[in-house]
């Protein structure tokens, strides 16, 4: 199932001097966690989070520099979920390609699940704290 963000095709960059604008002409806030230069680069630095409301527009604290012609922001979808949102740019204008899962740690063989005996011990401790907590 394809990651759907309503509106987010229409959100647009305009480079104004050394910084960018963001322009959210949607009914919907979009809120802004992380800016980078490139799909895969770390987030810049002394970015401070923002928030942008529907049908509103906000300039990005950090210079247009960092973040280059291809500026990517991330955001943080309804369900909690961050999200990467790349945009290309040709003069002062930018406009939004697809939003990209971001990429996150991948389970390893170094990590042992709990084996049913702890689960359950666990489960049995949890029981008594209850109780014990109940009868206090």
């Amino acid at each position: 199932m394809a990651d759907v963000v309503p509106g987010v095709e229409t959100l647009t960059l305009t480079r104004q001097g050394d910084k960018y604008q963001v322009h959210n002409p949607t009914p919907y806030h979009f809120s802004f966690v992380e800016l980078r230069s490139s799909l895969k680069g770390k987030g810049v630095e002394n970015f401070e989070p923002v928030m942008v409301e529907p049908k509103g527009e906000m300039t990005l604290n950090v210079s247009a520099a960092q973040l280059g012609n291809s500026p990517v922001l991330m955001f943080v979808n309804d369900y909690g979920s961050q999200r990467l949102l790349p945009f290309s740019c040709s003069g002062s204008s930018c406009k939004p390609g697809k939003v990209e899962k971001v990429p996150g740690p991948t389970l390893n063989n170094s990590v042992a699940p709990l084996k049913t005996e702890q689960r359950a011990a666990d489960d049995t401790n949890g029981q008594k704290d209850a109780a014990t907590s109940e009868s206090e």
